[in-house]
């Protein structure tokens, strides 16, 4: 992942690629990516605005889920990573 913070921010990468199918909330997200959660929370807030997740509230909750761009760009990413890491293991 050393290689991939060179190109682009750690914490928005790991906010983006842990988002899944299960209940997403900040506070789950945070913990999960061990960012703090106001860090993850303006992550989330810029990602909304960049149509990359949406934030619905549920009683007390705020969940996010991934627009269509967002998966596409999850997938995305996760490949790049990949990709790192294989070349990496062949250093």
């Amino acid at each position: 992942m050393s290689n991939l913070c060179l190109l682009f921010h750690k914490a928005p990468i790991l906010v983006l690629t842990s988002i899944d199918d299960n209940i997403n909330t900040t506070t789950r997200i945070s913990k999960k990516v061990d960012v703090t959660f106001p860090r993850v929370a303006i992550i989330l807030k810029k990602f909304e605005n960049a149509g990359l997740v949406t934030i619905k509230k549920q009683g007390r909750m705020k969940i996010i889920v991934l627009t269509q761009i967002g998966a596409e760009l999850k997938q995305e990413l996760l490949k790049i990573i990949t990709i790192l890491h294989n070349r990496q293991s062949n250093i």
